[in-house]
């Protein structure tokens, strides 16, 4: 009995043992299309090819995070769609993985395209006045511009239609003051150079259906005007990044113009002043330039003269340096080009859009803040900052102002 018994086990035995080596089939998952996948703006649909190893029939998952990869779906390819894109570029993963098995898929997708709007006009006539430099008192020749879809007077404007003025600057003059071809650029800083468009009297306007208003104004954030033989293409840009092309095709002779200066000095001006009140702010980077502090410095006599005496100055001062007292040049003779342009420099004096004085003056004013004798504007030259002790500051002036008078003279006063 007891050999029978051993006979009846072993064949489980042997059963047992097979059933003990057996293993279960290794997985393997591995991507065969691209690890990078670059979509346009507008989207559309991607495909992932892969092979897998697994038992019959066995899918892999396939995830991402990403709320623009659309309809996942997974068979013997994997598929997937992506949303349009109306914000900057993006990127997100796709991940694909099969028990311990997993590979990422990159979706990259373009930013959308800003469709900038254009406006294109074609002016039909062109009125211009030549100021030479002399008359200016800057290096470079003034030609004033105005271009519109209608007759051009100085006294009436048509209902509906545009205006646009334009203050070119170039060194050349032709006999009959046409205006020189070539390319100009918008100054903001109103620096005068030669091949500049000067921001300070550039602008643009539509007249309303009744002709007594605006129907919409423009002033310029960046403007473009290229002149060649008898055609004129000016581009400007606006605010929100809008443009609006102008094109003329005709003469471009303009006429000799009639030059007033905002000085009212009939010759040169000398002054001493001590024992000033000396006011300065600091605006930083208020012409966003990047290169310097704008200090706004105001001073005014203390002497009890029913005049009082006052400098207005605006100074660009090196924006690494942190204070005011140093040698500023006039910025109208400072090369336009030159990356230091800006800095230690001063603002020409001018009369803005709404009338009142901008950048560097010298003002006769009674108490009451009005003005009671005369205006110049600082125009050329050279101020001088040195500060003293307690709070003390020299400034020495020498200067000319739009009338060619010279103004020189030193200032002392506390801040």
């Amino acid at each position: 009995m007891k050999k029978l018994f051993y006979l009846l086990v072993l064949p489980l035995l042997f059963v047992a043992c097979e059933s003990g080596n057996t293993t279960d089939a290794p997985v393997s998952l591995t991507l065969t299309s691209d690890a990078s996948m670059m979509f346009e703006a507008e989207g559309g649909q991607g495909v992932i090819t892969y092979t897998l190893t697994a038992e019959q029939n066995a899918l892999p998952s396939a995830t991402s995070e990403a709320e623009w990869i659309k309809n996942i779906v997974v068979g013997q390819t994997i598929t997937f769609d992506v949303e349009a894109n109306e914000g900057e570029d993006r990127q997100a993963k796709i991940e694909v993985a099969y028990s311990t098995e997993s590979f990422e898929v990159t979706v990259r997708q373009a930013k959308a395209e800003v469709v900038i709007p254009t406006v294109e006009l074609v002016a039909n006539n062109l009125l211009g006045s030549f100021y030479s430099a002399e008359m200016m008192g800057t290096d470079a020749n003034l030609y004033a511009l105005l271009l519109s879809d209608a007759d051009l007077s100085i006294e009436t404007v048509t209902p509906n239609a545009f205006y646009f003025y334009f203050d070119l600057y170039s060194d050349e003059v032709n006999a009959d003051c046409t205006i020189p071809e070539g390319t100009y650029h918008f100054d903001r800083l109103s620096t005068k150079r030669t091949g500049t468009i000067d921001a300070e009297n550039s602008l643009g306007f539509t007249v309303n259906s009744a002709g007594d208003d605006f129907e919409e104004s423009f002033i310029y954030h960046d403007a473009t005007v290229v002149v060649t033989k008898d055609k004129i293409v000016a581009e400007v840009v606006l605010a929100d990044e809008s443009k609006i092309v102008i094109t003329y095709e005709g003469s471009l002779a303009t006429v000799p113009g009639e030059f007033q200066a905002e000085s009212t000095l009939t010759d040169d001006l000398v002054i001493n002043l001590e024992n000033t009140m000396i006011a300065a702010e600091n605006y930083e980077d208020y012409y966003g330039t990047a290169e310097a502090d704008n200090w706004y410095v105001q001073v005014a006599t203390t002497d009890g003269n029913p005049v009082i005496r006052c400098f207005f100055l605006d100074f660009l001062a090196d924006i690494n340096y942190g204070g005011w007292d140093v040698n500023y040049h006039a910025l109208a003779d400072y090369d336009l080009y030159d990356s230091q342009k800006y800095i230690n420099s001063f603002i020409p004096g001018y009369v803005d859009e709404e009338g009142y004085i901008a950048g560097s003056w010298y003002v006769e004013m009674d108490a009451n803040n009005n003005i009671a004798g005369d205006v110049a504007p600082l125009y050329r030259g050279d101020i001088e900052v040195k500060f003293g002790g307690n709070d003390t500051v020299e400034i020495t002036l020498d200067c000319l102002d739009d009338a060619g008078n010279a103004i020189t003279g030193t200032i002392t006063g506390t801040i």
